[in-house]
């Protein structure tokens, strides 16, 4: 119903650019070819209306498909409807999502209700955006917050199986699939290690059966294709993405890069293996992790980072801090966002991007996190 009525009002043309990458890969899956020829992809783009000048910013020739093949063949189902439909069901199913995980962290995350958790979720800019976009950070903040639900729930294989799903982002999901399992294996719940083992082998045969040489090629997509850092510096918002953008190279930038990285690092490994760390404290930091320690993320990732914000918000943060965070977290990005659409210049390659600014969103999540952990432990001692 809400497709009917969208479609009524909505052009298809205006939503979901990064769509297109997704309804690609399904389209080449579809046809047992491969997701990440850059040929393949161009020429289907090329058919959609793809122009290289214009969406391409004169550098690419079509958007590059970087996920595993699992996720596009998530998409195969949308290719009936025709690309157009396809694209306002995908902004449909995203709005949704973001619903859903509001409603399963409002029943795990704990001192939380369900306005904040709802009000939080959809109203923060990079929500709205990921979903107007057409990217998949709604899909992954779902899969975490029933993956959680599942595992407070003791339902471990189920978890294990979601946990699996959450490999169609890697770079944002790596750390957290290593410290649930390390923190799950020392407590002896291996079901979740079997359901992630099954779905794992599972995904692998389909994408094997869809396309036999997916692995080798997905491992050469970066260097068939560079990341758009290769050409915008400061394009991302991640740790090492700002001090890129501010100048530091060679063994500056290194060792400004270690000086948090490392720490995050070690902090979330020590939590791993603490045989009395709470999960919601190990799901927390292992979120904020990868905007310190990966090379590369975009802005329209940081859905993720409600998980965290909601934990501090429920149970470790004053009233006034809690109204202050969330008035961080809700106003404040919008206005810069709508600060640099309004200063918007087309891309222009070795030319700074000033989309490494957002990185103050990870950073003061990070802080408060580690502001709340230290008083914490100050408060045990005393």
């Amino acid at each position: 119903m809400l497709v009917a009525s969208a479609s009524r009002s909505i052009p298809a043309e205006k939503i979901c650019p990064d769509f297109i990458q997704f309804w690609t890969a399904a389209s080449l899956l579809s046809e047992g070819r491969d997701p990440y020829d850059p040929a393949l992809q161009g020429a289907v783009q090329g058919s959609l209306g793809w122009d290289k000048a214009t969406d391409g910013y004169g550098v690419y020739d079509f958007l590059p498909y970087y996920y595993p093949p699992w996720l596009g063949l998530a998409f195969v189902p949308l290719l009936p409807l025709g690309y157009g439909l396809a694209k306002l069901t995908w902004l449909v199913l995203g709005a949704e999502m973001l619903l859903v995980a509001g409603l399963l962290l409002k029943d795990t995350v704990r001192g939380i209700s369900a306005p904040l958790a709802l009000g939080l979720v959809a109203i923060f800019g990079f929500s709205i955006r990921a979903v107007a976009m057409g990217q998949v950070a709604p899909l992954v903040l779902l899969l975490i917050a029933l993956a959680w639900w599942l595992l407070d729930r003791h339902r471990d294989v189920a978890a294990g199986c979601v946990l699996a799903l959450l490999t169609i982002k890697p770079q944002l999901s790596v750390f957290l699939l290593l410290a649930v399992m390390a923190w799950t294996g020392g407590r002896g719940r291996w079901g979740v290690w079997l359901g992630m083992v099954a779905t794992l082998a599972v995904l692998g045969v389909a994408s094997t059966i869809a396309f036999p040489s997916w692995l080798p090629s997905m491992l050469e997509a970066t260097r068939v294709t560079p990341l758009p850092t290769a050409y915008y510096p400061g394009l991302g918002a991640t740790w090492y993405v700002a001090l890129e953008a501010v100048g530091l190279r060679s063994i500056l930038l290194y060792a400004a890069y270690s000086a948090l990285a490392v720490p995050v690092l070690l902090a979330l490994l020590r939590a791993s293996l603490r045989s009395d760390q709470p999960l919601d404290d190990l799901i927390g930091l292992a979120l904020i992790a990868p905007f310190f320690v990966v090379p590369y993320a975009r802005p329209y990732d940081f859905p993720v980072l409600l998980v965290p914000a909601l934990i501090l918000m429920g149970s470790r943060l004053s009233d006034l801090s809690r109204a202050m965070l969330a008035f961080a977290l809700t106003v404040l990005p919008v206005l810069h966002i709508l600060r640099l659409t309004a200063d918007f210049v087309p891309p222009v390659v070795g030319v700074r991007r000033p989309e490494f600014t957002y990185f103050w969103i990870p950073l003061l999540v990070a802080a408060t996190w580690l502001f709340c952990a230290t008083h914490g432990r100050r408060e045990e001692k005393n």
